[in-house]
């Protein structure tokens, strides 16, 4: 289930960020939240094309996931996952 998976990533520590890719109107830029400090710990929660049900948006809100968005287009599942890695990996300064 999704509550386990998060369970089994999240840490509760301070020093990780979590983040949830969504294609919701309100979600901050990924770039924006990966800038705004380091943390030793970022999960990164990428769904289907179809996006996050409400639930899903519920659950992620209630375990203090921030949500965060690519861009104006809806990537591939596997697509989402190469690009935010690789975004990731550029803005820490990682070769």
């Amino acid at each position: 289930s999704l509550s386990a998976a998060i369970s089994a990533v999240k840490t509760g520590s301070d020093d990780e960020q979590l983040l949830c890719l969504d294609i919701q109107e309100n979600a901050s830029e990924l770039k924006t939240c990966l800038e705004e400090g380091f943390y030793p710990k970022t999960v990164l929660a990428i769904g289907s094309e179809r996006g996050w049900s409400e639930k899903e948006r519920q659950l992620f809100s209630r375990e203090n996931f921030r949500f965060a968005v690519m861009g104006s287009r809806i990537l591939r599942t596997e697509t989402a996952a190469i690009c935010a890695s690789f975004l990731f990996q550029i803005l820490r300064g990682e070769k």
